[in-house]
Formats: C-alpha cells, sequence, structure tokens
C-alpha cells in the first residue's frame, strides 16, 4: 500500500483551508493585563500605601473660623502676603501648613503683685483677644503658633502687676478698677504690636487685637478685707446720712413755703368772712355729711342760728356742768333726761318715760 507524503497533506490542506483573521485590540489588551496580573496588583498596593502615608501631608482642610499659612521648604519660607480659607487645600508634601484660630478667644490667669501699701495680693486676670486675618503671616513669621505664651501672657502679667503696684489695696474695692483694666489694655496693646522688622525697626503693625482685660477676682489676706469692706460700709452710711440731712432740709424748706401760703390765704379771706358765708359753708358740710354711707345722727336747728348741732350752738353752751350738793347734775335730779328726737322734734315711738331718781340718803 502506497501512502502520501506528510508535507505533501499539510500543503494540500493549508492550500484549501480560509485565510487567518488578526485578533482585535480589546483582545490584545486583555491577554497583556492577563499575562501581567501580579506585577500590577503589587504595583497598585504600592501606590495605595503612599497615597494612604502622604494624604495627611498633601491634603490639609482648613476648619471654620481659622486661616492657613504656608510654609514652602526649598521656595522663600512663610508665605506672608497670601494665607489659605476654610476648605480643603491641596500641598505638596514637603510643604508645612499652619492653621490659625480667627475666632474671639478668652485667656486667664493669676498674677502674684504687691500693692503701693505693700500688700501681697492674688489677682485673678481675664483677657479676651482675636487676630487680624491679613496679618496671620507676619504673626507665624515674627512670633509662632506659641505667639500666647511669649508674646500676649507675659506682656499682661508684666503690665498688671506695674499698674497695680501704684495704687492701693483699697482702690480695688472701688471704681478705679474699670480704670485700672482700661490701661492695663492699652499698654499691653501697644507693646504687642511693636513688632521688630530687620528693615525697619519698630514698625507698628496690629497682629492682633485686645477687646479688653478684666480683673475677675482679688484675693486679700483675711484681716485686710473686712478691714476694708468695713471701711467701705461707714463709707456709705455717711453718704445716707448726709441724704437724709438733705431731705430733712428739702421738707423744711417745703413746710415753710406750705405755711407762708395758709398766712397769705387769711389775710386775703379774713376781710370778707362774714356769718352768711360761714352758714353756708355750714349747710354745706351738713349735706355731704348726710350723703355718706355711714350710719349717722345728724340733729338740725340746734341753736339760735339754725345751724346743726355738731356746727352751732357753741356760743351760748355752757363750759361746765352744774351739779348740786349731792354731786348729781341737775337735770338728772329733777328726773329729765334728754331722748334722741325725731323728725317732729318729739321723744321716739317706744320710749319709756323715765323716773325720777330718789335722792341718796345720807
Amino acid at each position: 500500500m502506497k501512502f502520501d507524503k506528510p508535507d505533501a497533506l499539510d500543503k494540500a490542506n493549508t492550500a484549501n483551508a480560509l485565510p487567518a483573521t488578526p485578533r482585535s485590540w480589546h483582545r490584545k489588551t486583555r491577554d497583556w493585563f492577563a499575562a501581567r496580573v501580579v506585577e500590577l496588583t503589587l504595583t497598585a498596593m504600592v501606590l495605595l500605601t503612599i497615597m494612604v502615608v502622604l494624604s495627611p501631608h498633601v491634603i490639609r482642610t482648613v476648619p471654620a473660623g481659622h486661616v492657613g499659612v504656608l510654609w514652602k521648604r526649598f521656595q522663600q519660607g512663610t508665605v506672608i502676603d497670601t494665607t489659605f480659607a476654610e476648605g480643603t487645600h491641596f500641598i505638596l508634601p514637603w510643604n508645612k501648613l499652619v492653621v490659625y484660630d480667627l475666632r474671639m478667644r478668652l485667656g486667664e490667669m493669676t498674677v502674684d503683685t504687691l500693692m503701693a501699701d505693700g500688700l501681697a495680693i492674688s489677682v485673678k486676670v481675664g483677657y479676651r483677644f482675636r487676630l487680624i486675618p491679613g496679618n496671620v503671616g507676619h504673626l507665624h513669621q515674627r512670633v509662632g503658633p506659641r505667639f500666647l505664651e511669649t508674646l500676649l501672657a507675659p506682656d499682661i502679667a508684666a503690665e498688671t502687676r506695674s499698674v497695680l503696684g501704684e495704687v492701693k489695696a483699697e482702690d480695688m474695692y472701688s471704681e478705679k478698677r474699670s480704670e485700672l483694666e482700661r490701661r492695663v489694655r492699652e499698654v499691653v496693646s501697644d507693646n504687642v504690636n511693636e513688632v521688630s522688622d530687620s528693615v525697619e525697626p519698630k514698625t507698628k503693625l496690629e497682629l492682633l487685637h485686645l477687646e479688653d482685660v478684666l480683673i475677675s477676682s482679688i484675693v486679700l489676706p483675711p484681716t485686710v478685707r473686712q478691714a476694708i469692706e468695713h471701711k467701705n460700709e461707714q463709707k456709705q452710711r455717711v453718704e445716707e446720712y448726709a441724704f437724709r440731712i438733705k431731705v430733712e432740709e428739702l421738707e423744711r424748706n417745703r413746710k415753710e413755703i406750705e405755711a407762708q401760703g395758709i398766712r397769705r390765704f387769711q389775710e386775703v379771706v379774713s376781710g370778707t368772712l362774714t356769718n352768711g358765708y360761714l352758714r353756708l359753708r355750714g349747710i354745706d358740710a351738713t349735706m355731704q355729711l348726710a350723703q355718706s354711707e355711714n350710719s349717722k345722727v345728724v340733729v338740725v336747728g340746734g341753736g339760735e342760728s339754725g345751724m346743726p348741732l355738731i356746727l352751732g350752738g357753741m356760743d351760748n353752751a355752757p363750759s361746765t356742768t352744774h351739779t348740786d350738793k349731792g354731786g348729781l347734775p341737775k337735770a338728772k335730779q329733777s328726773g329729765i333726761i334728754s331722748r334722741p328726737a325725731g323728725d317732729s322734734g318729739k321723744p321716739l315711738a317706744g320710749a319709756a318715760p323715765l323716773a325720777p331718781s330718789s335722792p341718796a340718803r345720807k
């Protein structure tokens, strides 16, 4: 049996087969990644680790009410003219961004000092301040982030000792305290804003604004504190008595003016007073008494003038009551006792007659 050669068969099959189609770029890319999957995975992990490590140094966030100052390592250093506002910022990892608080801040300290009279006291001083946004770069370059410990607090303590050394302890309990606080604030503000510059010495630059300095508490020896309080109490009492004297003087003047007015009134009306005018006034008084809501008994016609009994008949009324030798009034001895009269002048109905009293035995 005769067989064909293999080479001849392969050539015949290849000639009869269809031409091969080229591979697409998608397949090529997939094959390339499939061949290098280990290398790519390691590279991605290394890059992710680098990003995690460098992210705090590259991505910086400035909170609300703050401002950032940039320090460049390979350039001019502190950037004075430009600051970073609130938000997220990207910086190079070899640079440094320092964040400062622009909001109102409060600080407190205790200062031990000697008064003008040699008394040792402890004063608690509070102060409020805020930074100037446009000058934060200068503050960072000349003082630094620890400006509170190196610049502001020592100056406030020194000026507080200087000012309190000129007054006595009792002045701290008076109105002079506000004056002392104002003096400390003004001197400290001037000292802080005098910044030394290499080009222009003693250049005035407002790095921060000191709102106020407050002396919140004073610690004195117990005996001294009691003596000062007693003295102030006596001082207030003296002022109280002086005020009372002034009030009494004004009251005396008022009474003198009132007396002069009454005398002037009497001088004016004394020539016009007549019996008819007085009777008319008596009638008005009777009418007002009758119109009162209170219970009353008005007896009209008690006297020759016809005036009410409470207003008239006083001229003819006896000054004393006559009694006999027994010591009893004559009217009672005779058995006559006055009764309340009705509208007709007769005794009221139902009133029993009174019997004459029997003479007293000896």
